[in-house]
């Protein structure tokens, strides 16, 4: 883990906590690092349950309710509108640190009522 950030976001009664933390795979190319790290969640049990790959995918695992975790590539967040200034800054920690296509935002979500 190269870096983090917490953030919440409040829709419609809902409040979602988000935990962004930046890791390094090692694979040729952001598109390699997001597979390897997706494949590293579903030997643990996690599943893909939307994606558009090579830019993110989106997993969750019948152990954690209301938990899912989406892995994005760097360049698809920085390409995203509404980036949190919190998770744009752990990025650029990161980023600091390796170069951005070795690098893997998974965004933890846990949704309360």
């Amino acid at each position: 883990m190269l870096a983090e950030a917490t953030t919440e976001e409040y829709w419609d009664g809902l409040t979602t906590v988000i935990e962004t933390i930046v890791v390094k795979v090692d694979a040729g190319n952001a598109e390699g690092a997001l597979e390897k790290a997706g494949d590293l969640l579903v030997d643990r049990n996690w599943s893909a349950v939307a994606q558009r790959f090579p830019a993110w995918v989106q997993m969750e695992s019948g152990k954690w309710e209301k938990t899912q975790i989406s892995l994005s590539s760097v360049k698809f967040v920085l390409e995203s509108s509404g980036v949190d200034p919190e998770k744009k800054k752990a990025i650029a920690e990161a980023t600091a640190q390796a170069r951005p296509e070795t690098l893997v935002v998974l965004d933890v979500y846990r949704k309360s009522e």
